[in-house]
């Protein structure tokens, strides 16, 4: 009964985890695509400059 317990204790934990780490990398991922289109043009616009 106690390693059901302890096993169904880890797994919840696992899982609680794995769960973070997904919000996370997702936020991550959001305000690195965020950045990315605030900065797009004006990288453009140095492009364009650069190579008539």
């Amino acid at each position: 009964m106690r390693v059901k317990k302890y096993l169904a204790s880890n797994q919840r934990k696992r899982t609680l985890r794995r769960n973070q780490v997904r919000l996370a990398n997702r936020r991550h991922m959001q305000f690195s695509l965020e950045q990315y289109s605030s900065q797009e043009p004006s990288v453009n616009a140095n492009n364009e400059l650069k190579n008539p």
